[in-house]
């Protein structure tokens, strides 16, 4: 059955508590993001706010809650599978009621896991395509195993006579030929129930009575995988609703980028405008992915549609034929060809390429089966030229995605380790994983610029988070039957599991490794082995997850290693993973990511721009913006893009993100100007989680000249009239400086955020321009000398507020003290009580669930106190002065407190307190810039000194003239500018590429020395 209706997103905030290994987690926050899938009973007109506002009503009696404290969850535990269940029912009776079918709810807390709950109705049958492909194979396996089984001979391998073999053919391969004996030998054992002697295999060594020779097998093969390849394009050419997954359409604006560039003579673009304000589109994104996908563009006549489809069909000959390749080598076609035909569907191969839509990941799980086949080739047949295998198909791993190639080494290291204990032998193991290492110095030519300008390492919070978000329970991860609802989830594969317990049991130890792998790889991808995981070395990697398709190549290796299991249990096994793998190929359940009201609000906004429009709505339009935009018709600069980590201004689009979420209205329009945004689309629903009402933007827009243009049933589009290109020259008076004081500026537009939190790393001069200063967990190298700097600062007028809760820790005295006032610990419980300032009452709001033990400080030695609490008939100061009435000292985090807690009362305090009001915004001007752009160069002509041409500011630009950096913007002075777009780095980078080639060399070397030696 195929779903038409429409697909509703919401964002619910709330906190639970569950329980990992019997005991409750702490209370902590998600941000849940709820999919409706609904059809209308009705003829008549649809009131689609009806429906918003039923289930925005139902979702506010859980916004900002603990959901173990509201019913059924006081009495079940609140997962997320249980949160969808009880959802789905209750809004289910809700909708229905209203002439409203809910078909599907999807619910997740982080992108990459997320549960589903359908319609019984809502079934989808199985594929005519995979019956058909399963079918064949069959077919053609069976043939095999009887053409063989009737021309073999019926005694067994022990007792066959071994052929005479010249001394000079077994010089070097002598512990090959034993290993290899010996492993046959093993069919005699009582451990191994399942092997048999060889007229019970379904491939055997190669005899003049087999019937096909090997070369007509091949030939054979290669037919049927090509014929599969055509009837697979084809069945995915005429479901509707691709290309599929929530990344896909950023890829393929990166690689029509190549198309259009080759096209026009730019082999390799260095610069698009059309992404965050300007970046550089594979400096971070590794490259090859992209000429692979424009090169498919190419073959269909520049189609991007046929491009995808011709991508897709590839992906999957390729891959197969590399597991062809091991069929060749180990004279098993069939067995090889039957994997290579799965490799594609195999569960969570298939999640990646409809799913996610991860084009990288794609390309190096299709390189994968030629990467471990030299890897084999090289460790188990001891063939040292294979190490060069190695080293190409990693240098197209690295360039495809830098961080997956990094997981592929320890996915390695773990199979080889499991190889060397089995075998004892550690020599071939170390060192391809020294060639693997090396060659990611031999990429320093492309790594070393992505490393130095933003692919930088996470902290030890933010890594954990990752983990967890990654990992998956395994009552989920192996619960094949959750796929008959949906295919977005992470699903590892039952039947693959259960053969590789099997297979660590019974086969031989040729084999073993590769199960034993699978199994490793398979408990770091649950939950219960996060913990462990995160006190492991190079954790920042351990993304479990992303490690499977390198487990099933290590399952694959295993399966084909194992040549002594009966014919009639390998066809048993294989029929249970084409089974398991096809419920993940169901493309109908994959989420359609164009939708036609975006691309209805999208080409409205599209004439109307002048430079370049925003568009805030919490990533739920997905990534077809991002290439619809400067992709597809009329090109128009896009602040956003995909994949922002990478962007020069990521920390702006962070704040704006918040500003949007939180309800700052104020700094968003501000900033938009700021960003050179003429245009700014805001989706409905991003509002609707904040408790600002439409007014209270509307009063910030006319703030910063803004005005609504237009309204549609997804979103507002708002509108600043400009004439053409223009830049900003703004003048702040108020400068924040310290690591807490990055989101200041939301609740105050009127600050700038400083470029350093070190205070010393400014002069008394730059620091004189601004009027009010905010420090905030700021840094110094000299506390006398800060001091100094800032009491003759405030001699000059500027006004100057320390926030106490964070500032350097004294080391001598080990106190917290600055300018003689001394910072001393203190704990409330649910709110401040009542607080005095100037002579006026203030009472703060109840403090937050996570915030219910407020740790903070109060103020000692003040000269004069202005803000101050009784506590235990104790006087305890918050605010006040020390000798210098420009220079201000805050206690209890107030700040803090007013933003986190959204506390009226605090806020109207720290107006009055610091002088300014929350709606006080820069002082701001357009000035019209002439733009002229030629393949990696910039031209641009302001009129002005101190211009901001509204640019990211890479460190990739080079100029004769000054270019300065602010706010992760660049700015210019009066005249024009030339500015080229550089390779960066390329000195550097070429130095350490030359460096690992030399020492691949030096490792080849010493190995050849080794094996002569022997």
């Amino acid at each position: 059955m195929k779903f038409k209706g429409y697909k509703y997103k919401f964002n619910l905030n709330a906190s639970h508590s569950i329980f990992i290994n019997h005991r409750p987690t702490a209370s902590h926050l998600h941000t849940f993001e709820i999919t409706l899938f609904v059809e209308s009973f009705a003829e008549e007109l649809i009131l689609y706010d009806e429906l918003e506002n039923l289930v925005q009503q139902f979702l506010s009696s859980y916004e900002h809650r603990e959901l173990g404290e509201i019913k059924p969850f006081d009495q079940i535990e609140p997962t997320l599978e249980n949160m969808g269940t009880v959802f789905f029912e209750k809004l289910y009776v809700r909708l229905e009621a209203h002439q409203f079918k809910l078909v599907k709810l999807e619910i997740g807390e982080t992108p990459s896991r997320i549960y589903i709950v359908n319609h019984p109705e809502n079934r989808i049958d199985q594929t005519m395509l995979t019956q058909l492909l399963m079918q064949s194979m069959l077919d053609k396996a069976t043939e095999e195993v009887v053409s063989q089984a009737l021309k073999l001979q019926q005694s067994q391998i022990e007792d066959e006579p071994l052929k005479p073999i010249k001394q000079t053919q077994l010089t070097g391969f002598d512990d090959t030929y034993k290993s290899h004996r010996s492993d046959m030998r093993e069919q005699g054992s009582s451990k191994n129930r399942l092997q048999g002697d060889m007229t019970g295999s379904i491939e055997n060594n190669t005899s003049s009575s087999v019937k096909c020779s090997l070369g007509f097998k091949t030939i054979l093969a290669l037919v049927f995988l090509t014929i599969s390849t055509i009837v697979l394009m084809f069945y995915v050419s005429q479901v509707e609703g691709g290309p599929w997954g929530a990344d896909i359409y950023g890829h393929i604006f990166k690689a029509d980028l190549v198309y259009q560039g080759i096209k026009n003579g730019n082999i390799y673009p260095l610069f698009t405008e059309l992404w965050y304000n300007g970046i550089q589109p594979f400096r971070y994104w590794g490259p090859v992915p992209y000429y692979i996908l424009a090169g498919c563009q190419a073959l269909v006549g520049g189609s991007i549609a046929g491009g995808y489809l011709l991508f897709i069909g590839m992906t999957f000959f390729i891959g197969a034929c590399g597991w062809l390749a091991w069929g060749i080598k180990e004279n098993r076609i069939f067995l090889s060809l039957a994997f290579g035909m799965l490799w594609f569907f195999m569960p969570d191969n298939a999640r990646v390429i409809f799913s996610e839509g991860n084009i990288p990941r794609i390309v190096i799980t299709m390189l994968l089966p030629y990467l471990m086949f030299f890897v084999w080739e090289f460790v188990e047949h001891k063939h040292k030229r294979a190490a060069i295998g190695v080293i190409l198909i990693m240098i197209l791993s690295i360039t495809s995605h830098l961080m997956i190639a990094a997981m592929i080494g320890i996915a390695t290291f773990i199979f080889l380790l499991c190889y060397t204990i089995m075998h004892k032998e550690a020599e071939a193991s170390f060192q391809i994983i020294i060639v693997m290492l090396l060659t990611f110095a031999v990429c320093g030519i492309w790594v070393y610029p992505a490393l130095r300008g933003g692919l930088v390492a996470m902290d030890s919070e933010a890594t954990s988070e990752v983990m967890r978000a990654l990992s998956i329970p395994f009552t989920i991860s192996l619960n094949p039957f959750l796929r008959l609802r949906s295919t977005g989830y992470f699903y590892y594969g039952l039947s693959i599991v259960i053969i590789a317990f099997i297979g660590v049991l019974l086969s031989h130890k040729k084999s073993q490794p590769g199960f034993i792998a699978t199994l490793v790889i398979f408990l770091g991808t649950t939950t219960a082995f996060v913990p462990f995981l995160i006190k492991l070395p190079l954790n920042q990697l351990l993304w479990m997850m992303r490690f499977t398709p390198m487990a099933y190549s290590f399952f694959i290796i295993g399966m084909i290693s194992w040549k002594t299991c009966k014919r009639s249990i390998v066809l048993t096994m294989l029929l249970l993973i084409a089974l398991d793998s096809s419920l993940s190929f169901n493309l109908p359940l994959y989420t359609d990511e164009k939708p036609p009201k975006i691309t209805s609000v999208l080409d409205m906004t599209k004439p109307i721009t002048k430079q370049r429009i925003l568009l805030l709505d919490n990533s739920l339009f997905g990534s077809f913006p991002s290439y619809y935009l400067g992709g597809e018709g009329e090109k128009v600069q896009y602040a956003y893009g995909w994949a922002w980590q990478g962007a020069a201004t990521a920390k702006n689009i962070v704040l704006l993100n918040s500003a949007v979420e939180k309800g700052y209205y104020t700094y968003m329009f501000d900033r938009a100007i700021e960003m050179g945004c003429d245009t700014i689309i805001i989706r409905k629903a991003s509002l609707e989680q904040t408790k600002n009402k439409w007014d209270d933007m509307l009063h910030a827009a006319r703030i910063s000249d803004y005005a609504l243009y237009a309204e549609t049933d997804e979103s507002y589009i708002i509108r600043r009239q400009v004439e053409g290109a223009f830049g900003v020259v703004t003048h702040y008076e108020g400068l924040c400086i310290g690591r807490s004081a990055t989101e200041i500026p939301l609740q105050y537009p009127y600050f700038e955020i400083g470029g350093s939190w070190n205070v010393e790393d400014y002069t008394l001069e730059d620091l004189s321009q601004y009027k009010l200063i905010y420090l905030s967990d700021f840094r110094y190298n000299n506390r006398l000398k800060a001091e100094k700097m800032l009491i003759n600062l405030s001699r000059k007028g500027v006004k100057i507020v320390i926030d106490m809760n964070k500032i350097p820790v004294d080391l001598g005295t080990n106190r917290i003290t600055f300018l003689g006032v001394s910072a001393q610990p203190i704990t409330f419980h649910n709110n401040f009580g009542d607080l005095f300032f100037n002579n006026k009452l203030y009472k703060s709001t109840q403090f937050k669930e996570e915030y219910q033990d407020w740790n903070t400080v109060y103020l000692d030695n003040l000269s004069g106190v202005t803000g101050f609490s009784w506590i235990r008939n104790q006087k305890l100061a918050f605010m006040g002065n020390n000798q210098h009435e420009n220079i201000i000292f805050v206690g209890f985090n107030l700040m803090f407190h007013a933003m986190f807690n959204q506390d009226p009362q605090i806020q109207q305090l720290l107006n009055e307190a610091i002088g300014i009001e929350p709606s006080w915004v820069p002082q701001r001007r357009l000035v019209s810039l002439e733009i002229k752009r030629d393949k990696n160069d910039l031209m641009i002509d302001v009129p002005e000194d101190n211009v901001n041409t509204t640019f990211a500011f890479l460190d990739a630009y080079e100029s004769t003239k000054p270019i300065f950096k602010k706010n992760n913007l660049l700015h210019l002075n009066r005249g024009q500018t030339l500015i080229k777009i550089t390779y960066p780095y390329l000195v550097e980078g070429t130095i350490v590429s030359l460096a690992g080639i030399i020492a691949l060399i030096g490792v080849f070397v010493i190995t050849n020395k080794k094996g002569r030696s022997k």
